[in-house]
């Protein structure tokens, strides 16, 4: 088992310092299939906004097995010395196994992106199918990278690429594993929110990412292992929390990304077979965010409506946010957005307007979206009750508390002659 960890490689990191890559990640990180996530934008549309945000998956990935090593390493160790919660912390084979495990998984995690990270995934991807299946087919089906995956050093830690496959996909997994790349307090948000924040010139997604994994532990909440924290690393929890909420609001979100994202949409339903994703494997591995810039260009030579769809991205001629209605009322949202759809077909019927391409856009089906919902995790209470010392979040922070479910409408439309009189008549609107 030392085998798979006696030699490794050192890459340089603008998040995280020096990132080790042992051999057989190196060789993994080399496959083209790996390759092909330098050709996927992290923020997929967001650089025609913020500039700088130009960052890949391929980063991201490297820094997702980065923090998750440190997160296993830091959570063992507190266990193996301290609460023994669960008996193979104080085992190590099986420590080495699922350090490798999860390593292979974070590095893996997003190998299935489509161009453009998660811009029209609800709409070009078939029903039933979604880019986190793909991941899993690549693993199992994918001839260069599977043959690594059997490699000796792999086999040694009784790790296979169905196993990975199956992580991926949530099927038989450890739950306290799987919280530590998919859940509240998980790598993957820590690092694409710094990373993010970083490449966008940003700073609301910064937090104490080191306070927060040094107080991380092994909780149990009714017999069951998961992932906690201790007490005093509540304030850091907090602050990834708001990072996400913040980000979402000012980046992910941004009113003029999400016009390039329906944008972009509208070019590949237009150009994919069926207006779908291929669910052929190598065929579906050609859309990398290259590929699809290049075929815009090819269809912007046509005078045609499918290249007046390629000319508005490659051009920067999107669409128009012309109003925006926040409901954090809970009392009042069910009306307010009826009365916004009401008013949007009021605009439809106006004569002049009928031509008009009218575009609804709600946070609640952006990519990374806040939903609190999903932001509760266990505390270990100190000198607290010993028969039970884990509590719920959200009895101790009041920003759990004071977060409330929110949705944003907007509306658009395309720059036109006409659109100084739809603001004037949306102005004269009862909205709230």
């Amino acid at each position: 088992m030392a085998g798979y960890f006696e030699k490794y490689h050192i890459f340089r990191d603008p998040i995280h310092g020096f990132i080790k890559v042992y051999d057989i990640e190196r060789k993994i990180i080399d496959t083209s299939v790996f390759q092909r996530l330098r050709r996927i934008k992290q923020l997929g549309t967001t650089y025609l906004v913020y500039h700088g945000a130009d960052h890949t998956r391929f980063a991201h990935s490297l820094g997702v097995m980065e923090l998750a090593d440190r997160v296993f390493n830091t959570i063992v160790e507190k266990d193996k010395t301290g609460d023994k919660i669960v008996d193979w912390t104080q085992d190590r084979e099986q420590v080495d196994r699922k350090r490798v495990l999860i390593r292979l998984v974070a590095l893996l995690h997003d190998i299935g992106h489509p161009a453009f990270s998660h811009v029209g995934e609800k709409e070009l991807f078939k029903p039933g199918s979604s880019h986190k299946q793909y991941p899993a087919r690549i693993i199992r089906e994918h001839s260069e990278l599977r043959q690594v995956l059997e490699s000796q050093e792999i086999k040694e830690m009784d790790i296979t690429p169905d196993k990975l496959a199956d992580f991926i996909l949530g099927i038989g997994v450890d739950p306290l594993l799987q919280q530590i790349i998919d859940g509240p307090l998980d790598v993957d948000k820590m690092d694409y929110l710094w990373r993010d924040s970083y490449y966008a010139g940003v700073h609301y997604g910064r937090f104490d990412v080191d306070r927060l994994i040094n107080t991380l532990l092994i909780a149990k909440l009714r017999q069951q292992p998961m992932l906690g924290i201790e007490e005093g690393g509540i304030l850091a929890a907090e602050g990834l929390i708001l990072a996400r909420y913040y980000m979402f609001l000012q980046v992910y979100f941004h009113d003029i990304r999400r016009a390039y994202d329906f944008h972009l949409t509208d070019f590949l339903k237009s150009v994919l077979t069926d207006g779908k994703y291929p669910e052929d494997l190598q065929e579906y591995l050609v859309y990398d965010d290259c590929y699809v810039v290049h075929l815009m260009k090819e269809v912007m030579k046509k005078d045609d409506e499918n290249g007046d769809k390629a000319r508005i991205f490659i051009e920067r001629k999107h669409y128009k946010p012309i109003h925006c209605v926040e409901l954090r009322d809970e009392n009042t949202a069910r009306w307010e957005m009826e009365k916004f759809y009401e008013n949007v077909e009021k605009l439809k019927d106006i004569p002049e307007f009928k031509d008009i391409d009218f575009r609804i856009d709600r946070a609640s089906e952006a990519p990374n979206k806040f939903l609190e919902e999903e932001e509760d995790f266990i505390y270990k209470i100190e000198d607290g009750d010993v028969s039970d010392p884990y509590k719920s979040i959200s009895y101790k922070t009041d920003i759990l508390k004071n977060l409330r479910k929110f949705e944003i409408l907007r509306l658009y439309c395309p720059e036109s002659s006409t659109i100084n009189e739809i603001k004037t008549h949306i102005r004269n609107m009862r909205w709230a």
